[in-house]
């Protein structure tokens, strides 16, 4: 069934929209003094912010349930015959949370009055899941680096932050010992993930967010697409109007140095935007929207070799004898003829730089930074029956990162991303409510080098390269020995575009002590890519003819050379069909059960021109996509046709090996997701929660991994490489290349891409048990056991390696035609153990706080969807190791501290002007303690004689230090190389790095104008004591810094002011 006719079918079927994650619930139970349930009660629930209300009438068991409801500040109203009106004020709901209010009434006239303050509840007495949510206040007030929210679900047990997504620019999180790749995201419902590259690509400025929840485990089945989320609610308007107008400042006169550096590097960053919301129609239409814009210059340092004004010249005076090739013998002088330079580097040797110091040029080009975003929300509350809001938000940003051969420029990376949706909820009955969700996404990355308007390889006279690449103009990559070259930046431009639809449906009814929803949620995934591949070319020089890199490039032989054409261009799409029923079932009072099943199909990608190949080993072929009937579509690429006539007997159809035509793999349809929580609270433990839940979750496919057997597989793309020996022609004799068809050409480098047609979606099985404690009105303690084991993972295998042993490689391949290439396999498993511990303190007495401590080991034996270096595929047992993620321990504290002194504070100074001094400060930040990451020892050497690593040495020591030192982290005497066509017996992350320890700390002073508005002055400083945390040293045995550190795993401190107005 097609996209369009499922969606068809759902308007048909269903009248009413999808239960977003952002929306809260309610729960409780009405008694009387003696403690027998009150049927028949009427429940009101009035939002304080919008006025909008709900009611319901309490069942004859005394309960009650109410949602979905809004996050946000709420009051509860209990009435009955006979008994006081009990009204509870306070009560604050966060995304997703089920909220338990009981209430006890007072006999009396419905006309008496009894008031009950009850701050937002504290236990999480109604769901097994784990997670945490982090409010407004917390998102704005707490210092972020880059004012970046994703920071703060380090705040979360089991979570930390770590690094960011190249093409997307975002926050990687790592969440039970799961991989960063498996944490999707949602803006008020709708996906917020790359499909192919896997990172958020809109970040929404903090101003705009009125709260995110992470969920770390054990959700509801109407959720899924991986083990953890983080769901983002926007800010949406209120009866009054508020909003906030801010700048942020940085510079480098506020900054540290970093520790191996000499200076600090220049910095300039500004960031500024602003915020409004408020009523269109009071208590009806509400509006909230927002921008911010970011623009940053900073440098960065580099120092590269370059040839002197006389090497330009081909003048080696006074260095190193040079070789002519021709005969052998050192050039007269040391000088090479000028008639002998080749053409080539004449052309290409002004675009590097002269020297500035000694054999060097040092210099700090500026990266630059230039992105803007907006945000909108609109709710319309049309009556109490129905209810709907939409939302969109829009980011875009140009970045420019330079290279180190300065006259090449650099990339510039140019993001795009915005996303729309609309929720409409619809209550059918005050026991029965239906919802629907439409969302769609779209993400476009373009990365194209700087400057690019020439096709610099055809105008440099350089042949036998992809002349047609006039659509995607630059520089070949051209690599010479120690000398800086000039990088062609290979695969670039690319253009990345993805595109997200979604489709949800939810339908619950209230009866009894059962909350019962089923639903369904349909998305389709699309991306594709058009890039350069590299057809500009790659050309070595080495010094193998000459003894010195620059004099080959000088005379023009080199030492080899690699093109790959044409121009790679793919679409492709998938779907995702999800099925779920869920029953929230409060069997007590004081026990709930959370009985779930969610039921996944994905569909596996197919290409729009069925650009798909694969190598497939029992037919020893590549299996080439097609329509059903119908061979390959050969003009979907120039080359395809050619290769095809080429490599026939390599080749054959899809349905000539019974493989799915188009998919080349049999659909996975055993996707069923148990979700099974317990929720108790014992009757003689007052305010003490018990919790405990296991599910099942099927993960978000990657789709880059798939996006490789199209982007670089016979017949759609060609590759090409040569290694030359004496007698070698020069490039300007333009016998490099011959056309791929031409007698004596150089063959043609077919890679396998392989994986198994029957392959698994990968799961992820999640369980955990926790008890949760009330200390006093507005602090909770909670302590869980959580784990998880991962199954079916994907990872990347070397494919067509040969085993150890002597001889030259290529031969004792399994598959001598061929080059190595790699499987993307479902076989990788991970099993992880976590002690969990929360603190957390509502605001109260002038503190709120947030702790999180977590001891942790987390295994597997591939860390990465895309491989972790497998040294021997044949024995996967052997990389079973701590996972590269594996940090043992971690604290995290979020504090905000209003200081008591001022106006209305603890100490209040009688003189005025130092009691108007004193007065409204306040402190916050967050502290984060974490172990150190693993790491592994190679040895930098193809001793297996498999032609490709990496490869691990022998050890015949622990290798631990009890006091490591950045010139020796760890003992380098403990390596050694491993006998020939062996392989070492050194494992995989056996060495840890140094431990993490920050501390981000602001300091701000809220100037009242007058009632409602303030100025607001604020001071953050990141990394403030400015702790150098060691990165990971050098780990090649054959490097001469082997167990030396050379850089950090943080920055140095980073300062920055701010003023806000907030009304």
């Amino acid at each position: 069934m097609t996209f369009r006719i499922a969606l068809a079918c759902l308007f048909v079927l269903l009248f009413a929209p999808f239960l977003c994650a952002e929306e809260a619930g309610l729960v409780g139970t009405v008694i009387d003094p003696s403690g027998a349930v009150v049927g028949g009660a009427r429940i009101t629930v009035h939002n304080t912010e919008t006025n909008v209300e709900r009611r319901v009438l309490t069942d004859e068991k005394g309960r009650y349930s109410i949602s979905p409801l809004a996050i946000g500040h709420y009051t509860l109203m209990a009435e009955a015959p006979g008994f006081r009106t009990v009204t509870v004020s306070d009560i604050y709901l966060t995304i997703g949370q089920k909220g338990l209010v009981d209430v006890t009434m007072q006999i009396g006239e419905v006309t008496e009055k009894v008031n009950v303050v009850d701050t937002s509840p504290l236990l999480q007495a109604e769901q097994a899941s784990t997670g945490q949510s982090i409010e407004n206040k917390k998102i704005v007030d707490l210092p972020l680096n880059g004012r970046d929210f994703v920071q703060l679900v380090a705040l979360t047990p089991g979570a930390t932050t770590a690094g960011t997504t190249y093409e997307t620019q975002s926050s990687n999180v790592l969440i039970n010992g799961q991989r960063s790749t498996k944490t999707t995201s949602t803006i008020d419902g709708v996906m917020n993930v790359d499909q192919l590259f896997q990172g958020f690509p809109i970040s929404p400025s903090i101003d705009a967010i009125e709260e995110f929840r992470v969920q770390s485990g054990n959700f509801s089945a109407d959720q899924g697409m991986g083990p953890s989320n983080i769901s983002v609610r926007l800010k949406s308007g209120t009866n009054s109007f508020h909003g906030t107008g801010y700048e942020f400042l940085r510079n480098n006169d506020m900054d540290a140095r970093n520790f191996f550096q000499p200076a600090v590097s220049p910095l300039r960053r500004n960031q500024f935007g602003g915020s409004v919301g408020g009523p269109i129609r009071r208590d009806k239409l509400f509006w909230f929207g927002g921008y911010e814009g970011t623009r940053q210059n900073s440098g960065n340092d580099y120092s590269i070799t370059v040839p002197s004004v006389a090497q330009r010249q081909g003048d080696f005076s006074g260095l190193p004898t040079i070789i002519d090739p021709l005969n052998g013998q050192p050039f007269p002088g040391n000088k090479i003829p000028q008639e002998r330079i080749d053409q080539v580097a004449n052309y290409f040797t002004p675009f590097l730089p002269l020297p500035n110091s000694g054999t060097q040029y040092i210099f700090s080009p500026p990266s630059t930074v230039q992105a803007d975003q907006t945000s909108g929300r609109v709710d319309y509350y049309i009556n109490e029956s129905n209810r709907l809001f939409g939302s969109y938000t829009f980011n875009q940003r140009r970045l420019f990162d330079p290279d180190s051969g300065p006259k090449n420029g650099g990339l510039v990376r140019r993001g795009r991303a915005q996303r729309v949706n609309i929720n409409w909820n619809k209550t059918i009955s005050p026991a029965m409510m239906n919802t629907l969700s439409l969302g769609w996404s779209r993400f476009k990355n373009v990365i194209t080098p700087s400057p690019q308007g020439t096709n610099y390889t055809v105008e440099s006279g350089l042949q036998g390269f992809d002349e047609t690449s006039a659509r995607f103009p630059g520089f070949p990559s051209i690599y010479i020995g120690n000398y800086q070259g000039i990088d062609g930046f290979d695969w670039f431009p690319l253009i990345n575009p993805t595109d997200n639809r979604q489709i949800s449906d939810d339908f619950s009814i209230t009866h009894g002590g059962h909350q019962i929803r089923v639903g369904t949620d349909l998305r389709r995934f699309m991306w594709s890519s058009q890039s350069a591949t590299v057809g500009r070319g790659d050309i070595g020089y080495s010094g193998d003819y000459t003894g010195d890199g620059w004099a080959d490039f000088m005379l023009g032989y080199p030492i080899s050379a690699f093109r790959m054409y044409p121009q790679s261009n793919y679409n492709q799409l998938s779907f995702n069909y999800a099925f779920y029923g869920q029953d929230d079932w409060r069997v007590t009072p004081n026990l709930t059960l959370n009985l779930g099943l969610r039921y996944e199909y994905d569909t596996w990608p197919v290409d729009s021109r069925n650009q798909l190949t694969i190598f497939y080993p029992p037919a020893g072929k590549f299996i080439v996509a097609h329509k059903h009937g119908q061979g390959p579509d050969l003009a979907a690429q120039p080359l395809a046709a050619l290769a095809w006539d080429l490599f026939g007997n390599l080749m054959t159809t899809a349905e000539a090996v019974n493989l799915p035509n188009r998919t080349l793999r049999f659909p996975d349809k055993n996707n069923w997701a148990p979700r099974l929580g317990l929720a108790y609270r014992p009757p003689f433990l007052k305010n003490t929660v018990f919790r405990m839940g296991y599910g099942i979750y099927y993960e978000l496919m990657n789709g880059n991994n798939y996006s490789n057997i199209t982007a670089t597989s016979v017949p759609w793309i060609i590759s090409q490489g040569v290694s030359n020996t004496l007698p070698v022609p020069t490039l300007d004799n333009h016998h490099l290349f011959a056309p791929f068809n031409a007698p004596g050409a150089a063959s043609p480098s077919i890679q396998p891409i392989t994986y198994n047609p029957r392959s698994r979606v990968p799961y992820v099985q999640e369980w955990n048990v926790a008890i949760q404690r009330q200390l006093g009105r507005s602090t909770s303690v909670e302590v869980a056991y959580v784990g998880n084991k991962g199954t079916k993972l994907e990872t990347n295998i070397p494919f067509n390696r040969p085993l150890p042993g002597p001889g030259d490689v290529d031969p004792r391949r399994p598959f001598p035609n061929l080059t190595e290439g790699f499987e993307v396999a479902d076989i990788a498993n991970s099993i992880y153990h976590s002690m969990q511990i929360k603190i957390e303190r509502q605001y109260s007495g002038g503190l709120s706080l947030i702790a999180a401590y977590t001891l942790a080991k987390s295994i597997d034996d591939s860390s990465s969807d895309f491989g972790s270096g497998y040294q021997d595929e044949y024995n996967l047992r052997l990389e079973r190791a701590v996972s590269n993620f594996d940090y043992r321990q971690r604290l995290s504290v979020g504090y905000i501290y209003d200081l008591p002194f001022g106006t209305g504070k603890a100490l209040s100074p009688s003189n005025r002007v130092l009691r108007y001094a004193v007065s409204g400060w306040e402190a916050s930040g967050i502290v984060t303690l974490q172990s150190g990451a693993p790491f592994t020892i190679t040895s930098g050497h193809d001793v297996a004689n498999t032609g490709s690593g990496p490869q691990r040495p022998d050890r015949i020591a622990s290798g631990r230090l009890d006091h490591p030192t950045i010139n020796e982290w760890f003992d380098t005497s403990a390596f050694v190389l491993n006998a020939p066509y062996t392989w070492g017996n050194s494992g995989r992350n056996i060495l840890y790095t140094d431990g993490l320890t920050v501390w981000d700390a602001s300091l701000l002073r809220n100037f009242s104008i007058r009632e409602g508005m303030r100025l607001q002055f604020r001071g953050e400083f990141f990394n403030a004591l400015n702790h150098p945390d060691f990165g990971t040293p050098t780990r090649s045995l054959s490097s001469g810094s082997f167990g030396k550190v050379f850089g950090t795993r943080n920055a140095p401190r980073i300062g920055q002011v701010a003023l806000k107005f907030i009304f």
